[in-house]
């Protein structure tokens, strides 16, 4: 738990060090909250902050052909060496899909290229033609199946794509990063996932607008992670015009729902949230909601409805709320 600014010592006056820059497909920013006199060091931990970014990223990218997640999907049936990193994800992932159901399933990466996600958004994606077929029987069994981790190596069966977890799981990383260097007040924004910890500048709980619905729904959080998956940033279409979106539901991979926006889902730390948000999503407004709040998790769904957009949310996202948004 982070320790409040003081504020009646003008040396301890409270300020910011920020710094933004371009990864894991979107605008990153990162804010440290101190004291004036810290304001060097600040900037030194956000250089090495962003170095680590980069270091963790290049691992599970997808679309780099020189990352170690490439590499193991090149190999596939072989068991290889794995770094650390590479091991956790694995590890976390066949837990999530197990607690999931089968809902959270990183063998959605052939379905994803079959459906014309084959590059990064932001060098945009060409027309393609209707696929005939999405999924192979893969999903069928557990994720165990087809993903083995021994000691130190690891063993792909079928291609993975790690994407669904590895951006939370690397804000946790920069996160664990700066509180183990003595920082306790910061936020760690990469998108649709953010950490936030301790007080803003202010001195106050940080103040987040739930994407898609600002300010409807401005959030008051303290030492949580908060996650959105949604399908208005990456939606496509075929040559003969159907659309498509990037959040696959494993078990109909066919079926293509735009009637829910997003999800925004709250945790303890932000591969969690990741998990959340994306499975509550798949289930669907009614269940996911259902789901959330049997579970106590604070969750915010946009749906749309006759062309207006719908705010639900649990008990647990209503408590966080300014008091002037409730």
């Amino acid at each position: 738990m982070a320790t409040p600014l003081l504020r009646n010592d003008p040396s301890k006056k409270p300020s910011r060090t920020t710094r933004r820059f371009r990864a894991m497909g979107t605008e990153a920013y990162i804010e440290i909250v101190h004291t004036k006199e810290r304001q060097d060091d600040a900037e030194a931990a956000l250089a090495k902050i962003v170095e680590l970014c980069f270091e963790k990223v290049s691992i599970f990218n997808r679309f780099d052909p020189e990352s170690e997640l490439c590499f193991l999907n090149a190999h596939l049936g072989e068991f290889r060496d794995a770094s650390p990193d590479m091991i956790t994800v694995a590890l976390h992932a066949i837990d999530f899909h197990h607690e999931s159901a089968g809902l959270f399933d990183p063998r959605i990466l052939s379905a994803l290229k079959r459906a014309g996600y084959t590059s990064d958004f932001s060098q945009g994606l060409s027309l393609f033609k209707k696929p005939s077929l999405f999924f192979s029987s893969s999903n069928r069994h557990t994720l165990r199946r087809d993903l083995h981790v021994w000691g130190e190596r690891v063993r792909f069966d079928v291609p993975l794509d790690f994407s669904g977890i590895a951006k939370g799981y690397i804000l946790d990383i920069l996160a664990r990063r700066l509180r183990n260097d003595g920082w306790q007040n910061f936020l760690i924004d990469a998108g649709a996932d953010i950490v936030l910890s301790g007080v803003n500048v202010q001195n106050e709980y940080w103040r987040i607008d739930a994407e898609g619905v600002s300010p409807a729904s401005i959030l008051a959080v303290r030492d949580m992670a908060i996650a959105t998956s949604g399908i208005t940033r990456r939606q496509w279409i075929d040559t003969e015009g159907n659309r498509y979106h990037h959040l696959i539901h494993p078990k109909h991979p066919l079926e293509f729902s735009f009637d829910l926006l997003s999800v925004t889902a709250l945790s303890e730390n932000a591969e969690r949230s990741d998990f959340l948000a994306k499975i509550l999503f798949l289930m669907g407004r009614e269940a996911g909601q259902a789901f959330a709040t049997k579970h106590r998790i604070p969750a915010i769904f946009l749906e749309e409805r006759n062309g207006r957009t719908v705010l639900f949310k649990t008990p647990e996202a209503t408590r966080l709320l300014c008091k002037t948004q409730k």
